[in-house]
């Protein structure tokens, strides 16, 4: 410390020089092996401690400094963060953050001295525990999502380091109510799992996607198309969503739920149901025309070479319910018809 006035002789045992250092608590720590080296030097040893901007003080031959200096302890420092991720949407994760200039003893044994805290996003972790000056652990406060800033908080000052991290992505386990028909919405499909973060949250638009069959598409640039499950929710929180399906085709489709922006595994299992036929009607000339029900007993449909029209009917837009699907064919027996046209949903 370099001043005026600390005294022309080194003081007596009687007499020390004392050098407090009090921080924005009003706590006072007194230097140690205070050396008297001139006038206008003095020296000594800096206690552990934490923090920025603590007052320093000189008393001298029972006079006290009426100035008073700053001093800061080193900010807190980051290495790195174990395990990779934040844990589980429902909170309680583990995570241990590595560094140094944590502070030299655990703050919640003097909180007027210091503090110590993990952040995620600025916010305190649920719970932080001080090891040593190189290690806290924190537990993890319920959150979604990823790119959370995690930094360290000693007494005021904030780690600079930037360690992003992400909460567990969503993971379906299970459905139930997974087939309908393929022009029916409005089937409340139940899906089961973990991370799908708190019921109805703000800010956590949770999506469903069926995804579309594209096994029997030969094409390698075409890309599969989501039929989406709409007005999804989060029923229990972190564990169970449900949505209304949309119109669909296809068997044994990958649901996929998305959770602040982090996609779940393709979990396979949902199932329009196979074409529904209602009736055959056959437009012949020579002879009238015929319709067959199907469910009546059978009748003969087409004398051999006929090469005419038939119209199939169906049900709740069985043939596909906006467009001829791409994979498109009627056959008798075991022979393809000449032709399949597409009329609509529920006619071919």
């Amino acid at each position: 410390i370099n001043g005026i006035n600390f005294g022309n002789y080194a003081p007596r045992s009687t007499n020390p020089i004392a050098i407090t250092m009090t921080t924005s608590g009003g706590v006072t720590i007194l230097c140690t092996n205070v050396v008297w080296d001139s006038n206008e030097i003095i020296k000594c040893t800096i206690p552990p401690g934490a923090g920025y901007n603590l007052s320093v003080s000189v008393a001298a031959d029972g006079q006290t400094s009426t100035n008073v200096a700053s001093f800061d302890y080193f900010p807190p420092t980051v290495i790195s963060i174990s395990p990779s991720t934040l844990g589980p949407t429902d909170g309680n994760g583990i995570i241990t953050v590595s560094g140094y200039n944590f502070g030299a003893f655990p703050c919640l044994a003097r909180p007027n001295f210091c503090y110590q805290n993990v952040l995620v996003d600025g916010e305190d972790c649920f719970q932080t525990i001080f090891v040593s000056d190189s290690i806290l652990v924190c537990s993890v406060r319920p959150g979604i999502g990823q790119n959370h800033l995690i930094s360290v908080d000693v007494s005021n000052q904030t780690s600079a380091q930037v360690f992003l991290m992400a909460y567990d992505p969503p993971l379906i386990e299970s459905m139930s109510n997974e087939t309908a028909y393929a022009g029916g919405g409005n089937v409340l499909l139940t899906i089961n799992g973990n991370n799908f973060g708190p019921i109805d949250p703000v800010g956590n638009p949770v999506t469903v996607r069926i995804m579309e069959d594209t096994s029997y598409i030969h094409n390698a640039t075409y890309k599969a198309q989501p039929f989406p499950c709409v007005t999804a929710r989060v029923k229990v929180g972190h564990h169970r969503i449900t949505c209304l399906t949309s119109p669909g085709l296809g068997h044994n489709l990958p649901v996929i739920v998305t959770v602040g922006g982090q996609d779940s595994n393709w979990k396979y299992g949902f199932n329009h149901l196979a074409p529904q036929l209602t009736a055959l009607v056959r437009t012949y000339s020579p002879g009238p025309p015929w319709t067959t029900y199907f469910g009546s007993p059978p009748n003969a449909l087409l004398p051999d070479g006929s090469n005419a029209n038939m119209t199939i009917q169906g049900l709740n837009d069985t043939f596909g319910f906006s467009g001829a699907p791409l994979d498109l064919n009627v056959a008798i027996g075991n022979k393809d018809c000449l032709k399949t046209v597409w009329i609509d949903s529920n006619t071919l």
